[in-house]
């Protein structure tokens, strides 16, 4: 099991821990009619209070043509593309503040998820010149988790709450390029860090269960692929490391409100 699989395993067991966790502190409350206070419940407002859930989804999107060149004479070769389209499922935690402004209707949050990933595309090319010379290129990229930190800022309907959001992004990406069968191996596999904006709609079904849909945009900037050769040349090719999400989830949200001892 390598570094990224065991801090996935890690991660998601924390987050799962977290939500259970506070799924069975809101079972207590309700449980002792009220916990450990002994005031009456006073509803809170619509929306307020901690929330975790699942999700999953599917992520869309190319990275621009891939050109690699060496430190030699600058000769370039254009590759192909990656395309990141697969499936992705996780886990998400957060909190909202409710009743402010515009009717008491503007909600704010902070919410920070986590996804094992299925995004991965790999390509063949052996039709192309590379130094004055034919060239056979493999190249691959695998994205095995990403997650991002962010605010929210919606305006609920009652039950239905439409926002925005958009903060801090993070991925563990591999890339690969094999040169001429072993001749030059260009690879990066490490954390990489961006950005993230999107919004979503969602719905409380009930007192305590929420459903949403979220559109994200991903952006984690340049990553550089390189290499040395055996000829002692350096192969380099960056690559932009964005793609886009759709996903769907659900979310548990704990009871807040209850009166302090009297």
């Amino acid at each position: 099991m390598n570094f990224s699989s065991k801090l996935l395993g890690v991660t998601c067991v924390s987050v799962i821990a977290l939500g259970m966790g506070a799924v069975n502190a809101a079972d207590l409350y309700h449980s002792a009619g009220g916990g450990l206070k002994d005031g009456p419940y006073v509803a809170p407002p619509l929306w307020t209070g901690f929330y975790a859930g699942i999700n999953g989804g599917g992520s869309f999107g190319a990275s621009e043509n891939l050109r690699v060149t060496n430190s030699f004479d600058n000769t370039e070769a254009d590759i192909g593309q990656f395309f990141r389209d697969g499936g992705f499922g996780g886990g998400q935690i957060g909190y909202n503040w409710s009743g402010f402004g515009w009717g008491n209707q503007v909600v704010l949050g902070v919410e920070a998820d986590i996804q094992g990933s299925g995004i991965n595309s790999s390509f063949d090319r052996n039709d192309l010149n590379y130094g004055f010379a034919p060239a056979t290129f493999h190249a691959s990229q695998n994205i095995d988790f990403f997650g991002t930190v962010r605010g929210r800022l919606g305006y609920a309907f009652g039950s239905a709450l439409i926002y925005a959001t958009g903060g801090f992004a993070y991925a563990n990406v591999d890339t690969t390029v094999n040169f001429n069968n072993g001749f030059n191996v260009l690879n990066s596999n490490k954390l990489e860090t961006g950005w993230v904006v999107g919004g979503g709609v969602e719905y409380l079904f009930s007192p305590n269960w929420s459903a949403k849909v979220e559109y994200q945009y991903i952006d984690l900037s340049n990553q550089t692929v390189s290499g040395i050769a055996v000829d002692g040349i350096v192969d380099r090719m960056p690559v932009d490391d964005t793609f886009h999400t759709v996903r769907a989830g659900i979310n548990y949200h704990i009871p807040v409100g209850y009166a302090p001892l009297k």
